[in-house]
């Protein structure tokens, strides 16, 4: 829901604090305000606020809404195109420095060959955990920093909460059949290269395989949390809720994400730029990117699974 309220044309409501006066009601400087759906609601609303002389003004946490629906044009412009440009800044400094730590290309096996030794009983697993720790701190590390030390907002407007959590419920239920069964693509295409470690008599413990999904877990989340979390809400936020620049801001972290990904085995990018699409209308829809984390997780968790008995019984040791 999204608040609405007639009051005079270039009222600033960011100065004035809200009043609770009853359920799905607050006050505002004198003004009633309701939640109300947009689609619904808001046209017969336009009108009776026309009719009383005022003007229907968004009231939210963010600043470019209040100053479009206020007439503040030029404001708002600035604003939105400076948010866009730091997000999408942050996003670049991101991949970038996943692509000088040893993201992709093969980089992660030099890696492995620079601790010289065996990791979890793996000689070739020490990079790709490398990357997965890395990715968790760069990927909550830089939302965190943008979003209160330079936007100045609430994680929360960036999906960093459980937003709907009932209908996200709901997502993940309908989700788990395919979180299983799509991985089964990958198996089939040639990723073997990339899984080596799979392969490993050492690494194929209960304990190792264990410390695998959790830390494949910190992968997704850092890399979810920057993409779908701080890149989408915060493009959502500065190109408004037209059809365009709900398009842009779902289209853009897909690219972005699938351009982080290139180096690996080219499923890796052309999932993540055709998946991209429907997980961020999904974590805008559910105002988190948790759910679909959990949903990317449990695939990476199932690929692996298929790619261990895949390549185990090739091998000839199953």
């Amino acid at each position: 829901m999204t608040k609405y309220a007639a009051c005079e044309r270039g009222t600033d409501l960011q100065r004035l604090a809200p009043i609770p006066v009853g359920r799905g009601a607050v006050e505002i400087g004198g003004q009633r305000m309701v939640d109300l759906p947009f689609s619904e609601q808001l046209p017969r609303f336009c009108r009776t606020a026309a009719l009383a002389g005022g003007a229907v003004v968004v009231y939210s946490q963010n600043e470019i809404d209040t100053r479009f629906s206020t007439g503040c044009w030029g404001e708002a412009v600035a604003l939105a195109t400076r948010r866009a440009l730091i997000v999408v800044a942050a996003t670049v400094v991101f991949m970038v420095s996943l692509w000088f730590l040893g993201l992709g290309f093969g980089h992660e096996l030099r890696l492995s060959r620079w601790l010289g030794r065996p990791f979890l009983g793996s000689t070739v697993y020490f990079g790709t955990w490398f990357i997965f720790v890395a990715t968790l701190v760069f990927g909550l590390g830089i939302p965190y920093i943008v979003v209160r030390l330079v936007l100045h907002q609430p994680l929360r407007d960036f999906g960093f909460s459980l937003g709907e959590a009932r209908q996200g419920v709901v997502w993940l239920l309908v989700f788990t059949p395919g979180c299983v069964l799509v991985p089964l693509v990958s198996a089939f295409i040639g990723t073997e290269r990339y899984y080596s470690y799979l392969v490993d008599p050492g690494f194929l413990t209960p304990v190792n395989v264990a410390l695998h999904c959790a830390s494949y877990g910190m992968f997704v989340f850092g890399f979810e949390g920057l993409f779908r979390g701080l890149l989408l809400f915060g493009l959502a936020q500065a190109l408004g809720g037209s059809r365009g620049g709900q398009w842009t801001a779902v289209l853009l972290p897909a690219a972005l994400s699938a351009l982080s990904l290139i180096g690996l085995p080219w499923i890796f990018p052309v999932s993540a730029l055709l998946a991209g699409v429907p997980a961020g209308f999904l974590n805008l829809r559910l105002r988190s990117f948790v759910y679909f984390a959990l949903i990317h997780w449990s695939i990476g968790i199932w690929s692996d699974v298929w790619e261990i008995i895949k390549l185990n019984v090739a091998h000839g040791m199953w």
